[in-house]
This record gives C-alpha cells, structure tokens and sequence, in this order.
C-alpha cells in the first residue's frame, strides 16, 4: 500500500516500523518507491533497529518522544544523526532540565529525572489536585512558571542529546497494565481502614511464578488476618481490577536497604508458605480443581477460591470451555451458573448441592436431517453463492509434520464432530453416518515462495487460503480443506503451518475453541504412532436445531415479542442512518467492501469500564460503539437520537432446551437479535455523561431476554406466525478472548492478532452497510483488543468509518481515565431484587445518600 501510493511520510510506533523494515520497505529489491521519512515514538526503541535504521543514509527517520501531558511530541532525535538510540533534542519552545532529587541539575553523563516547561504543557490533571500538585511543580528557576516532573530517568550524552533509561516513580506492568505501586498501597490501606482490618504497613510488589505472567501481590505488617477476601473485594469496589493485588502476603517487619530504603528484592515470594487464600485449598476437591481450570485457562499462576471469574479476564466465551474442563473431573456446572455464581468456591457448592444429573448423550441422535437455524434462514434468504463462505484458522505445527500425520489428525477431529461431514439440502443440512469417501480427507502441502519479504509472503499465503477455500461445496458434502503451508511468516520469523478451512454453516467461533483441542491431543498421538482417543461427545448440533424448532411456538417465547423494536423502513427524524439507501443485493456484495483494522484500549474495554458498570465487554463495547457513531453522524445536533445495532452471540444457552450439554458441541449456534439505543447528544466535548448514560441502557437492554437473544430468531424465522425483519444498519459482535490458554506451542495461532480469518464469494451479498467485529487476542503476552471494520464503500465514507473509530477509541479511554472513577457507573435495575426499579430511580437515590 505505501509503495503503491507512493506514501512519502510514515508514522508508526517503533514495533510496527520494525515489521516495515522488515518487509524490505527501506530496502528495496527492484527499484520500487521508498519513503523519504518515518518517524516513529510511544514505545522504547530497539538497538537492533535504530543500528540498522542508522546505517541507511535513503531515508531520514526521526525518534520523537511527548508524555501525554505535553499534548505532542516534545523531543525528537535523528536516527542518522547518532548511533545509538536517543530521545534527541528539545523541539521549539520546549525547556527541558535534568534534574536530582534535590531539583539541582545534573551533569552531562549523569543520571536524572526529566523536567518539562513549555506553552504546550498541559494546566492539571481534572479533578485530580492530588496528582497534580505531584507532577506539575513551581519552577525552580524562573519564578512564575511550571514544570512537569515526567517520571521518566534520562542523561545528556556526548551527541548533546538526551538518551532515555528507564522510570523513575514505582510504575509496573501487570498483563498489559501500567500500575503505580503506590496507587496500590494506598487502596490496600484505604480499604483496610474502612473494614476496621488492622493493617501496619503496606508494600506492593509484582511476582511472578516459573512460567507465569507476573501478579499484584501486597506485603502487610501488624496484621493477624489469614481471610483477605473482604479486603479484595472492597479494593475492587472502589478501585479498577487491575489495582486488586492477587495475593495478600502477612510479613513481620518490611525488610530495607542499607540506605533505610524498601527492599522489595528481600521480600518473600508469595507463591510458597505464605497464606495467600482464604481458605487452605486440597489438591483434588472441586474447588481446587476449579481454581487450578480457571488458573489454567486464563493463563495465570493461582486462582484463589473467592476471586471473580470475570474480573480475572473472563467472559461468557470463555465459560463455556471452563463448563467443559469441568466436566472432565466430574463438575457438572453450566455457563449460566458461571454468569452468575462468579468464583470457584461458589460453583463448586452448587456442583455438590447440584441434584440435576448428567446429560445422556446417544451418538446416533447426530445423524440425521437437521433443520436450519433463524441465523441460516436469514443467510439463505439474503440470496447469492453460498459455497465460499467459510472461516479459516492457521496453527503453529512442529518443523518436519508430514501430511500423512496431519491427515490422520484431521481424520480423527472429523469422525468426533459431526458437523464437519455434514451436506447442505435444499431444506437443512444432513449428517451422514460416516464420512463421505474422499471428502476432506487429504492434506494438500505447499511451499512459500523463497526471495520475498515478509509481507509478499503473507500475501501470498491469504491468497492460497482463498483460493482453497472456493474449492468448498457443501451440497456434495465437502465442508473443509485443509493445507500444510511450508515457512509462513510468524511474527519475527517463520513456521510452518496447519490451515484448516471450514465452512461458516457449521462452524463459529467457540467451535475452534474445541477443534483447536481436539488437533493438538489428536496430533500428539499420531505423532507418536498412537491412536487418538478424544474426549467423549456432548449433546449433537442436530439435537439442538431440532429442539429450536420445538420451542418455536412456545408460549415463553412468545412472551418476549416486546423486548425488540426493528428499524423502521423509513428513518424517522432521530433515528441514524449510517447508508443513504437500502441495501442493494445485485450491487452491495462482498467485493464492494472496505476493511481495516483498528487496536482498541484494551484494559479500558475488558476490564476497567466493565467493572464499573457491574457488567462485561460485550455491552460497553456495543454502547460505546453506538454513542461513536452517533455523534460521527449527529454532528453537533442536540437531542437524544436513536441506533439500531444488530448484535451477534455465541447462542449456546443450555437452559433454552432441556436435557443438553454443548460444551465440546461443533457447529454454527451464532444467535442474532435487534438492540434499539437511545443516545442522549448532550456534551459533545465530554461524551463520559452520555458514555454513562447508554451504558446502563445497553446493559439492561442485554440483560432482559430470557434465553440470551435466541428467541428473537424463533419468533422471527421458525415461529408459524414468523414475519421476518429487515436488518439494521450496523452488526457488531465481540468474540471475546479466542487465544487464551493455547500459548505458543503447536496448534496455536500463526498470526495471534488475526485468529479467525473470514473467506467469502466476490459476489454475496453484504448483510448490513457497515460491520464490525471485536476479539481479544495475546499477543507477547500482552492482551490486545483488535477490531475489524467493513463497510460498502458506496454508501459509508473511509473517512466516516475512521471517525467512528477514533471516537470509539477516545470514549473508552475517558471513561477508564482516573478522575471518572467513582463519578461513573454504578448499580442499574438488573442488579437489584425489588421489582420495577427504574434507573432514574437508583441515580435519584445514589444522588441524595451518596
């Protein structure tokens, strides 16, 4: 893309510029075009880079460097200029001091803290006078003027430019996160004195154990107390979940330095012989084997029994593979159960307490005629070729996997899921009896081409996934291929790599949950000449069609007609339309797409804003989403306007239909459902009070269908009395964390940050103007939130689906942002037991005794 549009400039953030330049960007091999700049800031600069950066005289790269309370960058340096990686001189107009602790310059070479004076220096931070009065302080040397005290340590080299190294403050990073330790002595303390917990002194600290991430943990003296769960739960009352330390360690005396300072090094390690729970866990009771599945999923060393599944990462996703481990060992819990129960103690006394039995699976109930699903009908409805449409994964394998090993794997995944050898009929979908001869069977190996860059690579094999994928032809049953790509590129080097190719009818996100397990237990006994043995097979996707259409004409069901409102066929004066006109099958069709992908911020949206609001990602999300687009379209138009979003979900909710177990079922259960948002446009230069305000709406809104949305399918498409809608002009659905628990090894992601790529006909036809899809993936061990957004070029701009972005972007970092804690969120009816409150109510009653 740059070289074709011969972009002359390219800013970027040092990781990605890295990846340009490894792609040959600055290195052409056939005279193409080359940028004449790039600059490049927000994240340390590697020496490797700026060494390699530095050798090339073809273009001018500039380090530039800004906190966020200089507003833009306040120092830049020339890679060229120098050879080892700088921060380089102050810009025009910036007073830059590196300074003691005593506030006296250092000298050239020394270390010291740096401090800013400029006219683009921010006043304070609002309504925090406390951080404030820390970071921007009397100048001591022109009387009048501020300075602000960065926290960041930096010298004067030889160049006369500043080289950075390091933080001078107690700032860590916990999963992504940046932490103040400070900030979580003083919540510790705080909490402590309101639960009349008598507590001395407070030391936090990250630890980490062998092969885990690292975790809070807070050193206490002058305590005796051996339960820490009422003191976790009040720091997370009051204060984001990644403040809420993982383990309270009880110590005698806070060991110190010969200088009389805090000597964390000399701390214990909290993960042996310290109690850390709140209650002494067996290895082999349920709740211990619950803590050591939810540990093990969320990839975290400990899970004490009272922490909450939600706030430690979870969501409705990921509880679903939690039910499945669980009933490995005998634990028989639901998804539901996981939704509102929270902790591993609570679930393991509902399991015990549990008198409902076991679900009996008959396998032969998975073959047969399989009705369509309302998500089916609707596709099939929309008309064009159906036969490209399918999802496709990539997994890590181990160098030298022959294709006969991968065919025998497959062939084992095949036989356990039904659905993988299912055909498409005219009036549903048939499982046969055993798989079709030759159908899917064999492992087709290719080889990257040698010679090219990362990039063209890559390019190259999409392309070859494409092309595989339109070989698909689920009528004669050919619902999968499968492709061993030799050295595809992987992040900063190559592998090689299983392409699985699946078709959407019968397959969706929390399947590849299941499939990717089953490949890496089948492959581990194939590669040892072994016979897989896979676990045994829940309640079949033919099982849970049929009883969808049994429940169609429910009384139940039908009593929820009037939790939907659809989209009027023509808008009325406060309702947003994001397309000019309807949708046009013959010309709004998949080639006529744009895509991009975006990172959202990713604490904000998982857990700080969800934790204030007593809910999950999905609804803050979607309602931060629509306030975005609202006001992208309202411009600065006053008044409430209203947003019809489709909303996709996983549609796996086990108490819908008696008697069935889908947690290692495969096949496409995705539930769809209208959400009608009411967007208040009443502070355009600080949305947080309209951000707050559909964000309680939203979480009710989600909260009211009794079978998680999948009755608005039944009354709409399978009912007698079903009268189809039109859809809305917006479809949003978040995937939740889709590569937790697989780590690095094989069958894990190839590309982490793209684990579900969508292959589609040229010529089908778009279901909504503009669409956007939500996962949350690892990437180096940090959570990353990525989003990708289509739109029909011809109806929305590239402009306007990039300003829907920034401002969503921007919405969910003011509402994390540290004055909105405590002013934000808050309780809404759902949470309530009394009967008809209303929201007005709660704020009315929060405003007066608060």
């Amino acid at each position: 893309f740059i070289r074709s549009h011969r972009i002359d400039y390219v800013d970027a953030v040092p990781a990605l510029q890295a990846e340009y330049v490894r792609a040959g960007l600055v290195n052409p091999t056939g005279g193409e075009h080359v940028p004449r700049w790039l600059s490049t800031g927000g994240e340390a600069f590697s020496p490797a880079l700026w060494t390699e950066l530095h050798a090339n005289p073809s273009v001018t790269v500039f380090n530039l460097y800004g906190p966020t309370e200089t507003t833009v960058e306040i120092t830049f340096a020339t890679v060229t200029e120098t050879p080892e990686p700088s921060i380089g001189v102050p810009s025009r107009g910036a007073d830059l001091h590196v300074l003691d602790r005593h506030l006296q310059p250092v000298a050239a070479g020394d270390e010291g803290e740096l401090y800013i004076g400029s006219r683009q220096m921010a006043r304070a931070y609002h309504r925090r006078p406390d951080l404030t009065a820390q970071r921007f302080i009397a100048s001591p040397f022109i009387a009048g003027e501020r300075l602000y005290r960065t926290g960041d340590l930096v010298r004067w080299n030889s160049y006369g430019q500043l080289d950075y190294l390091g933080r001078a403050d107690d700032q860590v990073k916990v999963r992504g996160y940046r932490v103040e330790l400070g900030e979580v002595e003083s919540a510790v303390i705080a909490a402590a004195r309101t639960l009349d917990i008598p507590v001395g002194a407070v030391v936090a600290d990250v630890r980490a154990s062998a092969g885990s991430p690292a975790r809070l943990v807070a050193y206490l003296t002058g305590t005796d107390t051996t339960d820490f769960s009422a003191l976790r739960g009040e720091i997370a009352r009051v204060a984001p979940s990644y403040i809420v330390p993982s383990a309270f360690v009880p110590i005698n005396a806070v060991p110190l330095s010969p200088a009389g300072k805090t000597d964390r090094r000399a701390l214990p390690d909290p993960w042996h012989g310290q109690p850390v729970a709140a209650q002494p866990v067996s290895g082999d009771s349920p709740v211990a084997i619950l803590c050591g599945l939810i540990a093990d999923i969320l990839e975290l060393p400990t899970v004490d029994p009272g922490e909450d599944f939600f706030t430690l990462g979870g969501d409705s996703i990921i509880s679903i593979q939690l039910t499945s481990r669980a009933r490995e060992f005998g634990i028989v819990v639901t998804p539901r159960q996981v939704f509102e129960l929270r902790t591993a103690q609570a679930l393991a006394d509902a399991s015990a307490d549990s008198a409902t039995p076991a679900v009996t699976v008959d396998p032969a109930q998975a073959v047969g005629d399989i009705p369509f699903t309302p998500l089916m009908h609707r596709v099939l409805r929309n008309g064009g070729p159906l036969d490209t449409f399918a999802q496709v994964r990539a997994y890590r394998i181990p160098p030298g996997t022959t294709p006969d090993q991968l065919a025998g794997t497959l062939d084992a995944v095949r036989r356990a899921h039904p659905m993988l050898r299912a055909r498409l009929t005219d009036d549903g979908l048939v499982v046969d009896s055993a798989p079709i001869d030759g159908a899917d069977g064999t492992v087709e190996e290719i080889h990257t081409p040698t010679g090219v860059d990362a990039a063209a690579a890559q390019t190259w094999a999409e392309r070859r996934i494409t092309e595989a994928a339109h070989h698909l032809h689920p009528r004669a049953g050919l619902m999968s291929r499968a492709l061993l790509v030799r050295e595809v590129p992987a992040g900063a080097g190559v592998t090689d790599a299983f392409v699985l190719i699946v078709h959407h009818l019968v397959v969706d996100g929390v399947s590849w949950r299941i499939l990717g397990e089953d490949l890496r237990s089948a492959f581990d006994a194939v590669s040892r000449a072994g016979a897989p043995r896979l676990p045994a097979p829940t309640s079949s996707f033919r099982e849970w069609s049929r009883g969808l259409a049994s429940r169609a004409d429910d009384a139940d069901i039908a009593a929820g007609a009037g939790l939907w409102e659809h989209p009027p066929a023509v808008p009325g004066p406060g309702d947003i339309a994001v397309a000019g006109r309807p949708l046009d099958a013959a010309i709004d069709v998949a080639s006529a797409v744009e895509r991009f992908e975006v990172e959202l911020p990713a604490r904000e949206a998982i857990t700080d804003v969800p934790d204030l609001y007593r809910t999950g990602p999905t609804e803050v999300l979607l309602a931060t989403l629509a306030l975005a687009i609202a006001r992208v379209y309202s411009g600065e138009r006053s008044g409430p306007r209203r947003l019809f979003v489709d909303l996709e979900g996983h549609g796996r909710d086990e108490t819908l239909i008696d008697d069935v177990d889908l947690s290692r079922t495969v096949g496409w259960f995705t539930a769809f459902w209208p959400v009608s948002i009411e967007v208040p446009m009443t502070d355009h230069t600080a949305p947080t009070r309209s951000a707050d305000t559909v964000i309680k709406q939203v979480k009710e809104r989600l909260a009211a269908p009794k079978f998680g949305g999948l009755e608005y399918g039944l009354l709409t498409e399978l009912s007698p009395a079903a009268q189809p809608q039109r859809p809305s002009g917006v479809l949003f659905n978040y995937l939740g964390r889709l590569t937790t628990g697989e780590g690095t090894g094989p069958f894990s992601a190839v590309w982490p940050g793209k684990p579900i790529i969508v292959v589609r006909d040229d010529a089908m036809p778009v279901s909504h103007p503009l669409e956007i899809n939500a996962v949350a993936v690892a990437v180096d061990d940090e959570l990353r939130l990525r989003a990708e957004i289509s739109y029909v070029r011809t109806l929305i701009t590239r402009e306007q689906a990039r300003r829907i972005v920034d401002e969503w972007s921007a919405i969910l970092a003011a509402l994390a942002a540290p004055d909105t804690f405590g002013e934000l969120g808050g309780i809404t009816p759902s949470d309530s037991l009394i009967d008809d409150l209303t929201q007005d109510e709660i704020d009315e009653f929060a405003d007066e005794f608060a």
